[in-house]
């Protein structure tokens, strides 16, 4: 774990994990909706896009992680405590 509620300016992170050359964003985020089916409107396109420009920021000022590759995945928690994983959930191109 590199980094856990990331703030800037720009938006937040919720976690920052490094997996082997990438660094992963992660999003989570409580669901207790019916059922996962319906995860595509848990996030929003706005959300996502202060998601990026936070994790630029996280590289601005962590200059070490600068050559790494970006991955940005999204954790749902449901109302049983059930997890989901979504790996390349979004990208930098919108």
């Amino acid at each position: 774990m590199l980094a856990r509620n990331f703030r800037t300016r720009r938006g937040e992170i919720d976690l920052i994990a490094e997996k082997d050359s990438t660094i992963v964003f992660i999003e989570v985020k409580t669901w207790i909706r019916t059922g996962f089916e319906d995860l595509e409107y848990a996030m929003n396109e706005q959300k996502m896009k202060r998601i990026i420009a936070a994790s630029k920021e996280f590289i601005y000022r962590n200059p070490e992680y600068e050559n790494r590759q970006a991955r940005y995945d999204m954790v749902f928690i449901g109302n049983d405590f059930s997890l989901e994983h979504i790996v390349d959930a979004f990208t930098e191109t919108l």
